[in-house]
């Protein structure tokens, strides 16, 4: 045996264990972010929807938000926290937006209008917009729209709300840890603090401040669609009205990675689509849904779909039109039967 061969096999072992040993220092950390990252199955369909902790849940007039946000998150890192200086830049670039839409509601509602201004008397309309971070660099545009929106409505007399959902928090939040502090147990339900944010309010006009919190980045978080459903429809309902309108603005799926990776991928959809379901089937609301560059029928009955922050006030007022028409052919027949008993 040659002495190079000698010395080879007298290093063949130190090289071993030195091969073991960073490959356990460097698969060891990957395996924890993989069993971190584990999602249980979906449940079986019909298992009731669940909530872990709703005590961090909170509903508030807008121009509160940021505040409220920036001071809960104040000892957790937040890569959506804006300067005022960021911040001040969006609001600007929405107040342009604005600015010019003076046209495109002329041309797109000049005729429209007139006939549903007689419609809308006695009606309520609550506007509930999707606040995920994937509306971050949409909601410049949309909340201009949504802004002019309200003016035309309101400005007409017609009893109308706007109101946002997202979360207070990244990753769970306080749910989150009190699910950990309890021993983690299986299939938790809802992991997230909900936050609803009143923009303008059946009972209280908005204030610029209210509009301007709409641009702050750090609102923009994870959405539970169907809870933010059920929360709006219950707004409505309690408001004294003789026809009342739901108007969803929705730019995806409803998604909160702490639930559904402990509730499985489907938890937050399935839930969603019972939630419309049931409202449908109460009929004391007429809902409809308008996708923001995403289509929603998948998920709503009454859907339509813009790709235009500029096209939004149009085609709102069209799904309320629609709306109120499928309200009223809904009545009549229900008139029809009572008389026929």
């Amino acid at each position: 045996m040659s002495q190079w061969s000698g010395e080879a096999f007298r290093l063949a072992g130190p090289l071993f264990v030195l091969a073991w040993l960073l490959a356990w220092l460097l698969f060891t950390p990957l395996r924890r972010r993989m069993r971190r990252r584990r999602i249980v199955p979906d449940e079986p369909a019909g298992t009731p929807y669940r909530v872990f902790a709703a005590d961090s849940d909170a509903d508030i007039p807008a121009h509160e938000a940021v505040r409220f946000v920036l001071d809960r998150n104040r000892d957790q890192p937040d890569g959506a926290a804006a300067t005022i200086g960021s911040w001040q830049a969006r609001i600007e670039e929405r107040d342009r937006i604005f600015r010019e839409l003076g046209p495109h509601w002329d041309r797109d509602c000049g005729q429209l209008w007139p006939e549903f201004e007689a419609a809308l008397a006695g009606t309520s309309v609550l506007v509930l917009c999707d606040q995920s971070g994937s509306m971050r660099d949409r909601i410049i545009g949309y909340g201009a729209g949504l802004r002019w929106l309200y003016a035309q409505l309101a400005g007409h007399g017609v009893s109308t709300m706007i109101a946002g959902f997202t979360t207070s928090e990244w990753q769970g939040g306080a749910p989150r840890r009190a699910w950990l502090e309890q021993g983690k147990p299986a299939r938790p339900g809802r992991l997230c603090p909900l936050l609803y944010l009143r923009y303008a309010e059946f009972e209280r006009q908005p204030i610029d401040e209210d509009w301007d919190a709409m641009m702050h980045p750090s609102l923009l978080r994870e959405n539970v669609d169907g809870e933010a459903l059920l929360w709006a429809e219950d707004r409505l309902r309690s408001h004294p009205s003789g026809r009342r309108v739901l108007v969803v603005l929705s730019d995806g799926a409803s998604v909160d990675d702490s639930t559904l990776n402990e509730n499985g991928r489907s938890y937050l959809e399935r839930h969603l689509q019972k939630a419309v379901s049931e409202i449908d089937e109460r009929q004391t609301v007429v809902l409809c849904a308008i996708g923001l560059d995403f289509r929603v029928d998948r998920y709503y009955r009454r859907a339509t779909f813009v790709d235009d922050p500029k096209a939004l006030p149009a085609a709102v007022l069209r799904a309320i039109g629609a709306a109120m028409m499928t309200q009223a052919i809904g009545q009549d027949k229900k008139r029809l039967v009572q008389h026929e008993s």
